[in-house]
């Protein structure tokens, strides 16, 4: 009961920050949750639960979402790189390139944090779709491409409503294919489902409090916090 307790600690805590900040719920859980509970138990349970908080936050914030940049800017640039990744994965050492990528991404988010965001200058195109192929890349050999989308968005002039609700349609599409992985995989067993719905308790109070708390930061504040984040999962990546 601790351990369960602990877990839906951890998972509320996750999505206070995912829902207020739009992204960051499987880091942390993968993070601290992989300590509980093995990941390949922990993922099955959690995956699902982001998709629904994820639908929650595009309902909430249908109106914002900008699909000329998710379908057009974002999904194609993110495709083009998976095989890479995928080819990485079966090929090198996945565990200095997820190093490697980690400083990547700690040092960009750190060096966005010193320059103060006084003047928010956008990649350019090319470095925007560089950035998001390796996302793609990232995704494919890890399952976690997050950041380097992320910190393309977090470099341009997007509403902090924008930033979540077509953030939150991206993780449904990815996660989705996680579901389908682990149901083909045979991952949803009698345990795993057993410890869905303190999860999902954990899950229903850490979106009520994040929603809340999103609602009143302010622009910059909300930009300088994905910035903290990102050089968080930048450096989580990078000792990992």
């Amino acid at each position: 009961m601790v351990l369960v307790a602990l877990l839906a600690a951890v998972v509320a805590f996750a999505f206070v920050v995912e829902a207020s900040l739009g992204f960051g719920a499987t880091l942390i859980t993968v993070t601290l949750g992989a300590a509980l509970m093995p990941l390949p138990e922990l993922l099955p349970a959690f995956v699902p639960l982001n998709i629904a908080v994820s639908a929650i936050l595009v309902r909430k914030g249908l109106q914002h979402v900008d699909g000329v940049l998710l379908w057009r800017r974002i999904l194609p640039w993110m495709l083009a790189g998976v095989p890479l990744g995928l080819a990485a994965f079966l090929l090198l050492d996945t565990t200095w390139l997820a190093r490697l990528l980690g400083a990547v991404v700690g040092a960009l988010a750190l060096r966005e944090l010193l320059s103060g965001g006084a003047t928010i200058v956008p990649p350019t195109p090319a470095a925007r779709r560089t950035f998001l192929a390796l996302g793609g890349a990232m995704h494919g050999a890890f399952g976690a491409g997050g950041p380097f989308v992320v910190y393309v968005l977090g470099r341009g002039p997007i509403p902090k409503e924008t930033f979540r609700a077509t953030l939150a349609v991206l993780w449904i599409l990815l996660n989705v294919v996680l579901v389908v992985t682990y149901l083909a995989r045979g991952l949803y067993t009698p345990f795993v489902l057993g410890k869905m719905p303190v999860l999902a308790a954990a899950a229903a109070l850490g979106l009520w409090l994040g929603d809340r708390l999103f609602r009143r930061l302010a622009q910059d504040t909300f930009r300088r916090l994905v910035f903290v984040l990102l050089l968080v999962a930048g450096t989580v990546l990078a000792i990992g």
